[in-house]
């Protein structure tokens, strides 16, 4: 368990420095002000549900590092629940119905998984927004860049060679494997990389993807 949140940890906290950094500007006000008249608006999008662990951790850790900044954040959730909405029309209409009242008032988004990102990329094919920064994090797909100025992604290897070798370690008589996915777009994206990065161990072993 400790492994795994080490894991989680080096994933995340290039986010959320990244994130504060590029909010700084938004964020500075005068500090006679009142504190509440200054709180800076953000909205945070996450690909799957409320409690579920990634956006529970998540979410945490960024309202962390605003408080630890001493940012005065009104931040806003959205959810696309992908865990449960496969259907990407049906989470791009949750997004447009959410975020798109927000535009004006807002100064900064933060997009976390899969799903939240290739939602992302296709609300901004629709909607201009050049002037509110946007930090992604997301695994990696050949069509996935943004180029746009105000866009910042960071992006999570996916090492399921490393995780096949290691396994493979731990039982050398192992004479099957099985990758295991479920059917959402990220889902769907693992089972490929799996498929791309253990090609060459198809011959040795029989690899088994579901």
């Amino acid at each position: 368990m400790k492994r795994g949140k080490c894991k989680y940890c080096i994933y995340i906290l290039p986010v959320i420095l990244l994130a504060s950094l590029l909010f700084i500007p938004y964020f500075s006000c005068d500090k006679n002000e009142d504190r509440e008249m200054n709180a800076r608006n953000i909205v945070y999008i996450s690909s799957f549900h409320d409690n579920h662990l990634w956006t529970e951790n998540f979410r945490a850790s960024l309202n962390k590092r605003f408080e630890k900044c001493n940012y005065q954040v009104n931040q806003r959730n959205i959810y696309l629940d992908a865990k449960n909405i496969n259907s990407y029309d049906r989470r791009m209409s949750i997004l447009d119905d959410k975020l798109t009242p927000t535009l004006k008032n807002i100064h900064g988004i933060i997009v976390s998984e899969y799903e939240a990102a290739l939602q992302i990329k296709g609300y901004l094919e629709q909607h201009i927004i050049k002037d509110i920064p946007i930090v992604i994090a997301s695994v990696f797909d050949a069509g996935y860049k943004i180029d746009q100025s105000n866009v910042y992604q960071l992006i999570q290897k996916v090492e399921i060679k490393e995780t096949f070798l290691l396994a493979r370690k731990m039982n050398p008589k192992a004479h099957k494997c099985y990758i295991l996915s479920d059917k959402t777009a990220s889902g769907q994206f693992f089972l490929n990389s799996a498929r791309n990065q253990l090609k060459e161990f198809e011959s040795k072993i029989n690899i088994v993807y579901v």
